[in-house]
């Protein structure tokens, strides 16, 4: 049975492999894109080190780098003017000797993507490590990891991938050297009072979660089958909502004009959006996020530090008919501002 359980969680990470164009071995499962991203970024930074980022990065980003300020790394964070960084600052920023940079592919505020190739080309020509965050990408933009100068990359199983809440993983380059989070059994080289040095025991140290694990090789099986024709779904979902409210006088819109992936970010008049996303989840059974998103850069780049913003987000399962009912529920709040 245990031999059963070991051949499902490779499965699955052949499957995950597949679906991002990577020699399995290269990936190293997490119970989320936070665990994934601390792993990439404790385990490869320390004092003297330099790293850049972004003005529009998550807090699973900004954090651990305040985190390793405070233990001699070099922390610089790029403007994003308008909410998009600008990549002749990162190649400016990159004259210092730098030893990594970190973004997201896609703004979990806004939904604005980053143009992935040519940053991490910056970093590579420049000699600097790439860690890019695929949490908002995966699962709804076509991602092949070989083809890309991408050196680290972290995401989640719950969100485009569709897979169950707690999984997540690292890609991890050939070659990329990283220190481990964890040290224990790995249930190889038991002999060794050492961590193993091959790859991913190295980094798994612990029971798996094993019916995680087999739940996001079946939803990374998924994706790969249908992914495109989810993403068409709720991408014309999105562009059509944020065409419908753009036109109401009492909604600002923060997304890209044309939709990318289907998150639109709005805010009502002045009205603070956790107020508004409370007004939609129990009056309209509209689920929605309000606030900051974990996100406090961005926002204040915004111009939203204190109100925050409104995020509507469409994916599998949306139906015209939910976004009928949003466009509806935008419609009669604007009435009563």
């Amino acid at each position: 049975m245990g031999l059963e359980a070991a051949r499902f969680v490779l499965a699955a990470r052949e499957q995950l492999g597949e679906l991002l164009g990577v020699d399995s071995s290269s990936l190293i499962f997490t119970k989320n894109t936070t665990e994934a991203l601390n792993l990439a970024l404790f385990g490869s930074l320390g004092p003297g080190s330099r790293v850049v980022t972004g003005a529009m990065e998550h807090n699973s980003v900004l954090r651990p780098l305040e985190a390793l300020r405070g233990r001699g790394v070099d922390v610089e964070v790029l403007p994003a003017p308008g909410g998009e960084l600008d990549l002749e600052l990162l190649e400016e920023a990159l004259k210092k000797r730098t030893t990594m940079v970190v973004l997201s592919h896609v703004s979990n505020v806004t939904g604005a993507v980053l143009p992935l190739a040519q940053a991490g080309k910056l970093a590579q020509d420049a000699g600097a490590l790439f860690l890019a965050d695929v949490a908002q990408s995966l699962g709804y933009l076509p991602l092949n990891l070989s083809e890309l100068p991408v050196d680290l990359a972290a995401f989640p199983g719950h969100k485009g991938l569709l897979g169950p809440m707690g999984t997540g993983g690292l890609y991890v380059r050939p070659g990329v050297e990283l220190e481990p989070l964890l040290y224990g059994g790995t249930g190889s080289f038991s002999d060794s009072l050492s961590q193993p040095q091959v790859m991913p025991d190295r980094f798994e140290a612990g029971t798996p979660n094993l019916p995680g694990i087999m739940g996001l090789g079946a939803a990374a099986k998924f994706i790969q089958e249908r992914g495109q024709e989810i993403h068409r779904s709720a991408l014309l979902l999105g562009q059509k909502f944020r065409e419908q409210v753009a036109d109401l006088p009492q909604i600002t819109v923060y997304s890209p004009e044309q939709v990318a992936v289907p998150v639109v970010s709005v805010n009502f008049g002045q009205e603070a959006s956790e107020e508004v996303a409370t007004i939609l989840s129990e009056f309209f059974r509209v689920a929605v996020r309000g606030g900051l998103h974990c996100a406090p850069l961005a926002h204040r780049t915004l111009g939203t530090g204190s109100q925050g913003a409104v995020r509507f987000s469409f994916g599998y399962g949306n139906t015209q008919k939910d976004l009928e009912g949003a466009i509806g529920a935008v419609q009669a709040i604007c009435q009563k501002l």
